[in-house]
């Protein structure tokens, strides 16, 4: 597992490459951590060159957006595709960690939210509120 950074003004992008598991999550995990509260208000996950992903690298995620989240600053990732965009979807982490092309494009004037976004799974069906029935 190899790990990169770039900073962009209040931004910083962290590459992850190769593997995030349970070999190689713990070790990586308070590196991302020192990293991503240097400072900025916007930290990057790129998994575009990330293969593989497992439960201890969905956890290593988790922590650092609740970390980040304690101190202000917002966790995005970007690029995921293959076995760890499947593994995202299936435990939701892509709900629980937007992507971050969606927020550029929500910054944007007159733009709407995509289905589903900022609203719990379970409460929410097609923007009205799920009421139960009463016979």
């Amino acid at each position: 597992m190899t790990c990169a950074f770039r900073v962009e003004g209040d931004t910083i992008t962290i590459s992850l490459e190769s593997e995030l598991d349970a070999l190689t999550a713990p070790a990586l995990e308070p590196d991302l951590c020192r990293l991503a509260t240097s400072g900025p208000t916007t930290v990057v996950l790129d998994a575009a060159r990330l293969q593989l992903l497992d439960g201890r690298g969905v956890k290593t995620i988790v922590s650092l957006r609740k970390e980040l989240r304690r101190t202000g600053v917002s966790l995005f990732l970007q690029g995921m595709h293959g076995q760890p965009l499947a593994l995202a979807q299936l435990v939701r982490l892509d709900r629980l960690v937007p992507s971050y092309p969606e927020r550029a494009r929500l910054s944007k004037p007159g733009s709407r939210r995509p289905p589903g976004a900022g609203r719990s799974a379970g409460m929410w069906r097609q923007g009205k509120e799920r009421r139960p029935k009463i016979a």
